[in-house]
């Protein structure tokens, strides 16, 4: 196990590495945006994964943090496509981010905490 906790963090840096990359891509109108985004959270995902198999992490209320988010997120991106509710688009996507970032930060608060 602890050889998979080494590979762990390449696999969160890979993930980041993957989201940046998806950013770049839809700001030069790339096709491979979605699948760059979609891997870096899957990447993210097992990361958390791995963390939680091993005991270094466990889940308590910044799951909140992360759940809302991504629901915000989803419809911030769903709002983008009516006439009528495109206004909302960019708050809801920037409150998403902000919850996402704070639950990255209680995330890696918990797991460097001996």
């Amino acid at each position: 196990m602890v050889k998979l906790l080494n590979y762990s963090r390449y696999i969160l840096l890979s993930g980041i590495l993957l989201l940046t990359s998806g950013a770049a891509a839809r700001y030069y109108g790339s096709s491979t945006a979605p699948f760059l985004f979609s891997s870096g959270g899957l990447c993210k995902i097992t990361y958390i994964l791995l963390a939680v198999k091993s005991g270094r992490y466990r889940p308590g209320r910044e799951i909140i943090f992360l759940l809302t988010g991504l629901a915000l997120l989803a419809c911030g991106i769903a709002s983008r496509n009516g006439v009528i509710l495109q206004g909302y688009s960019l708050p809801l996507i920037t409150s998403a981010v902000l919850l996402k970032m704070i639950f990255a930060a209680a995330f890696i608060v918990k797991v460097r905490r001996p």
